[in-house]
């Protein structure tokens, strides 16, 4: 049956759930609503469905808070098959456990506890108990005053950090504010904590960029099984940031967090696999864990396995199936995704060919800063595919690719100089682009060079 404490429940991260039984709803809810017109942020059933999915949603929500508060009467306590049991249960398990308010209805004793052989209660007298319990004992017990509340566990720190660097639940975004909670939290030992001040460092949010320090709180939390630090871990390794590159190390770590079904982890350790980078190359094992990671939506294995099938590595060639995987993953804002399935509008792969296509996705991936698209687009204006002929447009995005280093934007750009298309022709411009793309391995800029007795 569906209770109504006269406020809806707070569905946040940080809040506080609140875990009773029917039959006492009457007794709690006043006590919940004094808490909530309090601005605590509280959540409690309201008539969930019984069955399976209840107790995954109820896992949800005890997930997302920072506390478990238990409202309890002697009545309850002989009951082993209670819904309340349950959520204890929950709260309980896990490397995560939640902290645990006992709310007592009424007052318990040592001798209520021998006399009716009160079970599960020896547990609970390990956890913070309050007698004859009200609003103000438990907003005590929580570390709520007049201004505000005071998170009385690692987890409230870590939410009211997520709070600040995204901005959300009325706090404007501050990111030096996000990372003085994180570092709470993490000092306190929650993995959470600890792998969020490790990203802040990572990215420079609130701090300066500090790699080291990154991996340090990476660490931490990843020796704690999380599996979101773990794989970060293996970023780190597999790219040198903070650590010595380690392919070795970077699949170790990769590995911890696939065994928990992390689906980015599973996604990169497939790209290892394809290229033997610390392991032993294996198509096979390669295709199936990115199959697993685009099964879970991740934009790294969708794009991949994409790949795959464009190419009929590992699988049968199948344009269809490889523009399947790459418009989930462009529907997703993967800038890869977009450049192949401009790609494949272009060439007419597996979809008609449609030049004005390719280039709203040539352009969605370019403004996101991803070198090959920024040079397709440079040639669709080079050659008035899809855009009005534009030598001037195709000059802008030529240089945008070759200035990250893109082996192909650097020859077409060079291409421009050498012809004057869209620039003054400058041969001597045309030389020093052609030999930066000539010295990644570009044939074309090889033999250009030849061309203009420039031997390489």
């Amino acid at each position: 049956m569906a209770t109504n404490f006269g406020f809806d429940p707070v569905d946040q991260w940080g809040s506080y759930f609140i875990s009773y039984n029917s039959e006492d709803a009457k007794r709690v809810a006043p006590i919940a609503k004094i808490m909530f017109e309090k601005d605590i942020p509280v959540w409690y059933d309201r008539g969930l469905i019984v069955g399976r999915q209840w107790e995954e949603q109820i896992a949800n929500q005890i997930e997302k808070c920072s506390c478990v508060i238990l409202f309890a009467t002697k009545k309850l306590f002989k009951r082993t098959d209670s819904y309340v049991r349950t959520e204890y249960d929950i709260a309980t398990r896990g490397q995560n456990k939640k902290p645990i308010i006992v709310a007592f209805l009424d007052s318990i004793t040592d001798r209520d506890v021998h006399r009716n052989n009160l079970g599960w209660w020896y547990e609970l007298n390990r956890i913070h108990c309050i007698q004859n319990a009200d609003a103000y004992k438990i907003m005590s017990a929580i570390g709520f005053t007049s201004g505000g509340s005071s998170a009385m566990s690692p987890q409230g720190y870590n939410q009211l950090g997520v709070e600040y660097f995204s901005g959300n639940n009325g706090k404007a975004q501050d990111y030096a504010m996000a990372v003085k909670y994180f570092q709470i939290s993490a000092e306190q030992g929650y993995s959470w904590g600890q792998y969020n001040l490790g990203y802040c460092y990572y990215n420079g949010c609130g701090v300066s960029e500090n790699h080291s320090e990154a991996v340090h709180y990476f660490r931490l939390a990843a020796d704690q099984g999380l599996a979101d630090a773990q794989n970060k871990l293996g970023h780190c390794y597999r790219n040198g940031q903070g650590v010595t590159q380690n392919y070795e190390t970077a699949v170790k770590y990769y590995r911890l967090a696939v065994d928990q079904g992390h689906a980015e982890a599973q996604s990169v350790l497939g790209w290892c696999y394809e290229y033997g980078l610390g392991v032993k190359k294996d198509i096979s094992e390669a295709i199936r864990l990115y199959r697993l990671g685009a099964e879970q939506g991740n934009i790294i294995g969708q794009n991949n396995l994409g790949m795959c099938y464009l190419y009929g590595t590992g699988v049968g060639q199948d344009y269809n199936m490889a523009v399947k995987y790459f418009q989930l993953a462009a529907d997703q804002g993967c800038a890869s995704a977009q450049n192949n399935l401009g790609y494949c509008y272009k060439s007419g792969y597996g979809v008609s060919k449609n030049f004005s296509e390719a280039v709203r996705y040539y352009r969605l991936a370019a403004d996101q800063g991803d070198d090959s698209a920024q040079n397709n687009l440079g040639l669709c204006y080079l050659n008035g595919e899809g855009v009005p002929q534009d030598f001037t447009m195709a000059v802008k995005y030529f240089i945008l690719s070759a200035e990250q280093g893109f082996a192909e934007g650097q020859f077409d750009l060079a291409y421009c100089y050498h012809h004057g298309k869209g620039v003054g022709k400058n041969i001597d411009e045309a030389k020093r682009l052609y030999r930066l793309s000539a010295d990644q391995g570009d044939e074309e800029a090889k033999a250009a060079l030849k061309r203009l007795n420039f031997w390489y």
